[in-house]
């Protein structure tokens, strides 16, 4: 059952909880006795004479009787609490939560004293209000909500603005909504739901996060101890992964051994110079690499003996960087001769050709909505671009730029510069931070799927990886050649538990992502191994573009 689904189930428990409130603690504890038994308060887990551990029963059974819950089976869960005399959440979370579903925000307000809340009450009311104010919008009751705004949401605001400055600013942004077509905000909060129940069912996910866990059993949190259990077991084997996705509950997890690509399939050598980089479609299917020729070419059908492919010609200088659109419909690619290009991939025609830098793009980005993209090069700019008209949409100015990667969500660019520092920029804001200062210069960089850890290559010592939450190194992995040239790696393999780099002695390394313990070096190529790339759609295809003209896709 999804989240929403949880959400909603609450809705028929509640009404179940109102008909027998004598049957239900206030603080999900049980009582003294249940149906003429005395219960024990705390329960042993033990396992095979190993370390026991004491837990309080109420927390056992209540996390029983929302996973009974969650997966459906109602009569179960009904007769465990009946036989427990425990209730998952507390007779005031389930007043309140009826309260939200049900868009009664005057006693969901009045109910906020009567939570033990781990965050200030002050946050929460601004969310229920915000909820209001928004509905009303929806509803094109304009007069209803610009006087929520100015009398209850401005004066939570007024109370506390000194405390958190955050909130000012989303009054800023509610205030500015007043402007925007209800139909537009409807589709936004209703979606083709003529009902704001999912939009409230957030609301209410957003607040039962900050209610103490003793009066509302976190959500789905026997999942949340499975997966810990299971990710333990994982951890523990060491230089291996789980390939499946389908895990038994009744034995410990023991994976096959870790799958490398070690085989050289294909050697594509249409290029005429130097391979510079390269890029899989998103989807997989594709590659795209750059070359010293001056010229791109798209690989297709890479599952095939016979690989097909198509040479896209434009630019009149060595291409040193190409990517795709998020529909893998078209790719950008960057030339030393300052200009930066976008093809169809269909037609293999350049739709355009975008100027605006005077020294040489070394990275692009698409955002996620696939009309804007990003630029950083040597001449000190980061542009934004929109990619249908040719326009420059904003810019940012610093030290030349050595890479720039954006974050999945599209509203966050790290830049790496000439100063060996990385430098967060927030897109909608303009605002811009020092992230990380090194102390090697940065020759390239990628981001984890979570945009949590930045991989960092550093000329001549490896790649490090530091963890952007915290700002702390977590890893170091050593081996790669890399001092004049631009290396890039790669995070690949199931759940990216793997990570390749090219190198300047023409090898690939392979290391295990966790440990960081060097797993295979793969021979081949016969020049540095500028760029390798993982194919998103196959774990075990890995790509390496190479000095000596020629692309190797590797297999296990």
């Amino acid at each position: 059952m999804g989240n929403l689904d949880y959400i909603r189930s609450t809705n028929r428990r509640e009404r179940k909880y109102t008909e027998r409130p004598s049957k239900r603690m206030k603080n999900g504890t049980s009582s003294p006795k249940s149906n003429g038994r005395s219960h024990h308060q705390y329960v042993t887990l033990k396992h095979e004479g190993t370390k026991r551990y004491d837990v309080r029963r109420a927390e056992l059974v209540r996390i029983l009787i929302q996973s009974l819950d969650n997966l459906g089976y109602e009569k179960s869960r009904e007769m465990l609490e009946k036989e427990s005399g425990i209730c998952m959440d507390s007779s005031d979370v389930i007043l309140f939560k009826r309260f939200i579903l049900n868009g009664n925000w005057k006693k969901s307000i009045e109910m906020l004293p009567k939570l033990p809340l781990r965050a200030g009450e002050h946050i929460l009311k601004f969310e229920i209000l915000k909820q209001k104010f928004l509905e009303y919008l929806c509803e094109d009751n304009i007069n209803s909500a610009i006087q929520c705004l100015r009398e209850e949401i401005t004066s939570v605001v007024d109370l506390c603005k000194e405390k958190n400055q955050g909130l000012r600013d989303s009054l800023h942004e509610l205030t500015r909504k007043l402007l925007q077509d209800p139909d537009v905000l409807k589709k936004e909060y209703q979606g083709n739901e003529d009902s704001f129940q999912c939009s409230r069912e957030l609301v209410l996910k957003k607040i039962m996060q900050q209610i103490d866990e003793h009066a509302a059993t976190p959500e789905s949190r026997l999942d949340t101890l499975l997966i810990q259990g299971l990710e333990n077991q994982i951890l523990r084997t060491p230089f291996r992964y789980a390939e499946k996705r389908c895990f038994s509950l009744l034995r410990d997890h023991d994976c096959e051994d870790v799958k490398i690509p070690t085989q050289s399939l294909h050697i594509l050598d249409a290029h005429t110079d130097e391979v510079w980089h390269l890029a899989f479609s998103n989807k997989g299917k594709s590659l795209a690499t750059a070359s010293k020729d001056g010229t791109v070419i798209i690989w297709e059908h890479l599952e095939q003996e016979k690989i097909e492919f198509k040479t896209l010609i434009g630019h009149s200088g060595p291409v040193m960087f190409v990517t795709w659109s998020p529909d893998d419909a078209r790719v950008l690619s960057s030339s030393v001769t300052h200009r930066i290009k976008l093809w169809s991939v269909k037609t293999s025609n350049c739709i355009r050709t975008f100027t605006g830098h005077t020294g040489d793009p070394v990275s692009l980005s698409f955002l996620p909505c696939g009309t804007k993209f990003l630029s950083g090069s040597v001449d000190k700019l980061v542009n934004l671009w929109n990619a249908e008209s040719g326009s420059i949409c904003s810019h940012w100015s610093g030290d030349a730029v050595h890479d720039l990667i954006v974050s999945s969500d599209g509203t966050k660019i790290f830049t790496a510069t000439s100063s060996k520092e990385i430098r967060e920029y927030h897109i909608e804001s303009g605002d811009s931070k020092l992230k990380i200062q090194e102390k090697g210069q940065i020759m390239s960089m990628m981001l984890a799927d979570n945009d949590r850890h930045l991989f960092l290559q550093i000329a001549n010592e490896g790649i490090r990886v530091w963890d952007l939450f915290d700002t702390v190194v977590l890893q170091h992995y050593r081996g790669p050649r890399c001092s004049r040239y631009v290396i890039r790696s790669s995070l690949g393999g199931y759940d990216q538990n793997l990570i390749a780099s090219g190198s300047e002695d023409s090898q690939i390394y392979i290391w295990h992502r966790r440990t960081g313990e060097l797993l295979r070096v793969l021979s081949g190529h016969s020049a540095t191994v500028s760029s390798v790339a993982w194919s998103p759609q196959y774990p075990c295809i890995l790509a390496s573009a190479s000095d000596d003209h020629s692309v190797r896709l590797w297999g296990c």
